[in-house]
């Protein structure tokens, strides 16, 4: 089983995108859960984590003046994708590299390691 981890940091998204995401996410919420995803939230994550992560991923939180980031980067076997969707930036890639997604998980396993946990209710 592979594992995804990632980090979501967006402080605005167009509109169309987030409702574009938002129709994404309900289409796969019908599928099992077979594939663990860990988030890292950077950032307004209270938005975030309600609206996007509470039901489906291992999430934790870095503050943003620690760790900025303004965009989405997540890996998974030997691919790495950066969603960049902020209105003036709407743009994504996907990378295949397995020396490029080895250097984000040991990036990703480094803020892992020191960032809070989010157990919330809400």
């Amino acid at each position: 089983m592979t594992e995804i981890y990632g980090f979501l940091g967006a402080k605005s998204m167009d509109v169309g995108f987030e409702q574009f995401l938002r129709n994404s996410l309900e289409v796969e919420k019908q599928k099992p859960k077979e594939t663990p995803t860990h988030v890292i939230l950077v950032g307004d994550y209270d938005y975030w984590y309600a609206n996007y992560c509470r039901e489906k991923y291992i999430t934790k939180t870095v503050e943003e003046l620690i760790f900025p980031m303004e965009h989405e980067i997540f890996t998974y076997q030997n691919k790495v994708i950066i969603l960049m969707y902020h209105s003036k930036e709407l743009s994504g890639v996907i990378i295949e590299s397995q020396s490029l997604a080895n250097g984000i998980c040991s990036m990703f396993e480094l803020v892992w390691k020191y960032a809070p946990d989010i157990r919330r209710d809400t």
